[in-house]
């Protein structure tokens, strides 16, 4: 799978190629759904979160479950309020 980072940029940020970013978020979204393994589903959420954050305000957005849509809103409010824009 491609890098979604092709470069650094000062200050600790850097550039992301936004298509692949998205495809890589479906990805580790569709290894998160598909486990039945609750240590695995711990660790992921996490990452899954921030990134869908992330996802959202580049303006993309990845396909979910119907059952899993409500509680991954919810879980993105409070990383959405205090990460920088």
């Amino acid at each position: 799978m491609p890098t979604w980072l092709p470069g650094s940029w000062p200050q600790g940020s850097c550039a992301v190629n936004g298509e692949v970013f998205q495809i890589f978020v479906q990805r580790l979204y569709e290894q998160y759904a598909s486990t039945s393994n609750e240590v695995l589903r711990g660790l992921g959420h996490g990452l899954l979160v921030t990134w869908l954050v992330l996802l959202d305000r580049a303006g993309g957005r990845i396909a979910v479950r119907p059952q899993d849509a409500a509680a991954l809103d919810e879980a993105k409010a409070a990383p959405a309020r205090t990460m920088a824009s």
